[in-house]
């Protein structure tokens, strides 16, 4: 590998995994060429090539476009820590995206619609879930310091695992079926989807998140049942129930985020009486975000488990 075989890696890194073939083809063309000169114009036509490639320069805009947006939304929060963390999250989210579409450990995704909806449609609630804590924690007008060490942090860290979750369960190397995928997808959004209508129908949003975690393990448990009863067997079962639950989690709590940051007349009263009326709205935010962050949590802990038991499944095969 001289700087020539550097560059030329380094084309074939960025372009996506479906055009693995075309790469393995440069490789075999640049071994069989002789002079460094000759070698490194081979190889820097190759990077050129790609970089120009209308299809690739959409995915590289379609990436950036979060980092810039936040750097700019960020431009007049004074506390410097604070900035410097939502940039850091967006950006390592944006960086995982772009990994889960290389050849690796994380993709690329398998073909089929299934998979396709599955991967992006995650990797899309977790891009709005991590706009929504940017948000209310550039927002903050108490407590910065805390949630820029603590908080973006610990975020940041969770949305990680749902993302590689989505990541794994849904790539070429996945035993995964199509079915569980789908089993599971279709039952963590319905179960989600159900539980914010019956939100929405009779504000305020519950003081307290155990009726979402009941709706995370129904839907988890009903996509169990449905994908090994439909011949996919318990291990299909487990991963499609993972999946629902995971899901579920995610998608609860970002609508309960806009709910909350958004509508006030979502916003549940558990304010003591004595907090002033001025603050009043803000302090019962606070207090019912710190349920549904639990809620998160809890559901970051399932990715876990997704991720593990799809790695674990698939070395035993």
């Amino acid at each position: 590998m001289d700087v020539a075989g550097w560059v030329l890696g380094f084309a074939v890194w960025l372009m996506p995994g479906w055009r693995g073939g075309w790469g393995d083809a440069m490789r075999g063309e640049l071994a069989h060429i002789d002079g460094g000169t000759a070698r490194w114009w081979f190889a820097v036509s190759c990077l050129r090539g790609v970089v120009l490639e209308p299809r690739w320069m959409l995915v590289a805009g379609g990436h950036l476009v979060p980092v810039v947006a936040v750097v700019v939304g960020t431009r007049e929060l004074e506390y410097a820590p604070m900035r410097a963390g939502v940039v850091g999250m967006v950006t390592v989210l944006v960086v995982l995206s772009w990994l889960a579409g290389r050849r690796g450990v994380l993709g690329p995704v398998r073909g089929g619609w299934v998979a396709g909806s599955v991967r992006w449609g995650g990797f899309v609630v977790v891009g709005g879930a991590a706009g929504l804590v940017v948000h209310g924690f550039a927002g903050a007008s108490a407590g910065v310091a805390e949630k820029a060490e603590i908080g973006v942090p610990v975020c940041t860290a969770v949305l990680v695992l749902y993302a590689v979750a989505f990541a794994v369960v849904t790539a070429r190397w996945s035993p995964a079926t199509g079915r569980a995928l789908a089993i599971g997808g279709v039952c963590g959004a319905g179960a989600a989807a159900e539980y914010m209508v019956a939100a929405l129908l009779r504000p305020p949003l519950a003081t307290g998140v155990s009726w979402a975690v009941a709706t995370v393990v129904t839907s988890g448990a009903a996509a169990l049942l449905i994908a090994a009863n439909s011949g996919g067997g318990v291990a299909q079962g487990v991963m499609a129930g993972l999946c629902a639950a995971v899901f579920a989690a995610l998608v609860i709590f970002t609508a309960a985020e806009v709910l909350l940051q958004f509508a006030p007349a979502w916003v549940p009263d558990t304010s003591p009486v004595n907090v002033a009326p001025a603050d009043r709205l803000a302090n019962n935010r606070a207090g019912a975000e710190d349920q549904y962050f639990g809620l998160l949590g809890l559901g970051g802990l399932t990715a876990v488990a997704l991720t593990l038991l799809t790695s674990v499944s698939r070395r035993r095969a």
